[in-house]
């Protein structure tokens, strides 16, 4: 691997949800998720990581520079 990938990966951060993450969830799934229904929606992840009855989800993000550029996430059920 080069230098110049070294460098851009560290860029990258990873971290764990916090809730003043939930507009900028939003909008990444605007933008890449096309499929109808709520998906993707501030609500459905509040729904999904915070308010879930079962237990608290769990979602991971990669930021570039401090933007979304990943998610992965568990849902309990």
């Amino acid at each position: 691997m080069s230098n110049d990938n070294l460098n851009k990966r560290k860029q990258w951060t990873h971290q764990s949800f916090e809730k003043d993450d939930l507009s900028e969830i939003g909008l990444f799934f605007k933008k890449f998720y096309l499929g109808m229904g709520e998906y993707g929606s501030m609500g459905y992840f509040d729904w999904k990581i915070s308010r879930n009855y079962v237990q608290p989800g769990i979602i991971n993000l990669i930021k570039d520079n401090g933007k979304i550029v990943s998610t992965a996430s568990l849902t309990p059920k």
